[in-house]
């Protein structure tokens, strides 16, 4: 029996590579007999016993076929049996063994000596039939009789066929055991094999509506089976989704009305009660061999089930996929519409980066606003490429649409970041330019607080104008050499001429007023050196005339001394052995010594003068402004001669004291 094999018994494993020619093949063995099921020939015919397969075998293993005219059987019924009847209860039994038992031929063993001639005559007549349209289905005829012989075969046959049976005459069963062993035969023909023609045909009746449901489910599984291998693929999404509704309703319904289920059960309850209930059969090849068939039947239907199944599911596969690449085409259409279009048109528009800062600005948000507004159409492009990434492995065009897509958005997203990357230079250009004109405006107004080209030195203090330089360049907006290096990058990268030359000019601006606060501090530093070597003269040339003045003082006590007659050692001891020098210019400037001591020191000395010279010109006591000789000229009483003396002793030394004065009254201006 084509792909029901005997070996084993129990669920048999899905086999996904099924057809329906495997399952119409499998079920050929019943095809042969199809008409001539149990249930369909007379069961008065089928349980008389005439025919029967004991499950016996021959020494070639070839099954028995036993013929025999059982006692009991009523006469009218024997008559009623035509070769017709014969044949079909013939061709009933010869179908039930496996293939292999099949091919070997039957050894038919017909009880030939209790049959009646005419009974003799149908039998004989019917297998002579059946031998003709079957060749070699017979290997032998043991025909066992101890009265007739060939003769009464002869006789049976008409002129119009010939006789092709493989004839073997035996005079009794004993001879029949030289063929066959005993334990092989019934005992009809005194073997010991045990073997109730009762129960078989009980065990066929119950076994044999199961097995034509089995075969009826498989071909109507089979039949199932049939579109769904089809490679006919929808044209459009509609009918897609349509042909997918469809194929879930049938298949529900196949398998609502089918009962598959049921069926299984009932197939595993035969397998389990039949050995048990016909025990007087379970070492016949037959009985056995049908059991087997029931399990594979069961194993059969589940495993096209299982086919079906998975067919349906690819089936539906197919049309989802087919679904999704409508879908994916669909949508990908678009998307390449919008990023030829839209965004092309979008990036086209944006060819100057804005020849100011507003422009720049106005345009980084028109990007931002246009970047916001496609994330929407940028995830759903992902989402038809994310969607369509199982397609892309199946189909080339879809794989070609993916690829395009992929790029396109790849390309996109570099395009935009690119914009938006010069933007923003072009932003921080032009921010550059402003912080770059406003410092060298406040650095304009720094340096005009301050003259220092044209200016008198004496108008300002150096050190705080460099101060202030420091001050202004030390300040957080001042525009450093990082921000000078930037802009001159910038302005290489400028689209704008207008923006560049703008950039040039104002880093040419920083660069000028730089280098002017460098020459500017560089004049203040020689400026504040000069005032400090002027400033250390000065103090010497004070230092000089504070000398001269101390010595100008003695001088004048010498004086005093000689008018009022103090001796000459002692004179001669007080004066300057060197005479001092006088300062006569006016432009020597005092710092170290103040004007106040200066004028103290012109006022003792006038003192002195008017104590020598006699003439008091003030009320106010001078005692304290004398020295000792000009306190002994005056306290002691001098006769008229010193006094003539002295006078005419000032009056020779009014000329040194004239000069002392006009060398104190110029130390006095100038101070």
């Amino acid at each position: 029996m084509a792909g029901l094999s005997s070996e084993g018994v129990g669920p048999a494993p899905v086999d996904t590579t099924l057809s329906p020619q495997d399952v119409f093949r499998t079920c050929s063995f019943f095809a042969r007999s199809e008409s001539l099921r149990s249930l369909e020939l007379p069961l008065e015919y089928l349980l008389s016993g005439v025919v029967f397969l004991s499950g016996g075998r021959d020494k070639g293993g070839s099954p028995l076929l036993s013929i025999t005219q059982p006692g009991d059987i009523p006469l009218e019924t024997l008559m009623e049996m035509t070769p017709g009847d014969i044949i079909n209860m013939l061709s009933y039994f010869t179908s039930m063994p496996k293939d292999d038992a099949r091919a070997r031929g039957f050894s038919v063993l017909l009880s030939a000596e209790s049959i009646h001639d005419f009974f003799l005559r149908t039998v004989v007549k019917a297998l002579n039939t059946l031998q003709h349209t079957h060749v070699q289905l017979f290997k032998a005829v043991f025909f066992v009789s101890a009265t007739r012989s060939s003769t009464a075969v002869e006789q049976i046959k008409d002129g119009r066929e010939s006789m092709n049976l493989p004839m073997v005459y035996l005079k009794s069963n004993a001879e029949l055991h030289s063929y066959i062993d005993q334990s092989q035969l019934s005992e009809e023909f005194g073997g010991t094999l045990e073997y109730s023609h009762h129960d078989w045909v009980k065990f066929r009746l119950q076994v044999e509506p199961f097995i034509c449901d089995c075969l009826s489910i498989s071909k109507r599984l089979a039949v199932a089976m049939e579109p769904l291998l089809e490679d006919r693929v929808p044209r459009t999404i509609e009918e897609a989704e349509q042909s997918i509704a469809q194929c879930k309703v049938k298949r529900q319904q196949t398998l609502d009305s089918l009962h598959i289920e049921e069926l299984t059960t009932e197939g595993n309850i035969i397998n389990g009660q039949m050995g048990l209930c016909f025990s007087m059969l379970r070492d016949n090849p037959e009985f056995n061999n049908t059991l087997v068939i029931v399990q594979k039947l069961v194993d059969q239907i589940n495993n096209i089930k299982n086919k079906l199944d998975i067919l349906w599911n690819s089936y539906c596969t197919k049309l989802e996929m087919n679904v999704k690449k409508f879908k994916f085409e669909k949508d990908t259409e678009q998307m390449m519409e919008w990023f030829a279009e839209c965004a092309d048109e979008f990036f086209v528009a944006q060819g100057e980066m804005g020849e100011s800062l507003e422009v720049a600005e106005a345009m980084q948000q028109e990007v931002d606003h246009f970047e916001h507004n496609t994330q929407q159409i940028l995830a759903r492009a992902k989402h038809v490429l994310k969607s369509g990434s199982d397609l892309k492995n199946r189909d080339s065009e879809v794989r070609a649409r993916f690829e395009k897509i992929d790029n396109l958005i790849v390309k996109f997203d570099e395009r935009l970041n690119q914009l938006k990357r010069q933007l923003a230079e072009s932003v921080r250009l032009h921010k550059l330019i402003q912080e770059a004109f406003d410092w060298c405006v406040r650095g304009m107004e720094i340096c005009s607080d301050y003259d220092i080209l044209t200016a008198h030195p004496d108008t300002f203090e150096p050190s705080e104008v460099r101060q202030r330089y420091a001050e202004f360049l030390s300040q957080d907006d001042t525009f450093t050499a990082a921000q000078l290096q930037e802009l001159t990058e910038l302005a290489d990268k400028a689209s704008s001429p207008f923006t560049k030359d703008n950039a040039i000019f104002a880093s040419n601006r920083v660069m000028e007023m730089s280098e002017r606060f460098k020459y500017y501090q560089s004049i203040l530093d020689s400026m504040a050196e000069e005032k400090r070597q002027r400033v250390e003269q000065e103090a010497n040339n004070k230092q000089q005339l504070m000398q001269q003045v101390l010595g100008l003082a003695e001088a004048m006590d010498v004086l005093v001394g000689v008018a009022v007659g103090i001796p000459s050692d002692v004179q001669q001891s007080s004066l300057v052995q060197e005479p001092l020098p006088l300062p006569h210019s006016s432009s020597v400037q005092v710092s170290c010594v103040s004007s106040e001591e200066v004028d103290t020191a012109l006022e003792l000395l006038e003192k002195a003068v008017c104590v020598a010279s006699g003439l008091s010109t003030r009320n106010e006591d001078v005692d304290s402004g004398m020295t000792k000789p000009m306190k002994a000229a005056i306290s002691g009483p001098a006769p008229i001669e010193q006094a003539m003396d002295a006078e005419s002793k000032m009056v020779e030394g009014s000329e040194v004291v004239c000069v002392c004065l006009m060398g104190l009254e110029s130390f006095s201006v100038a101070g």
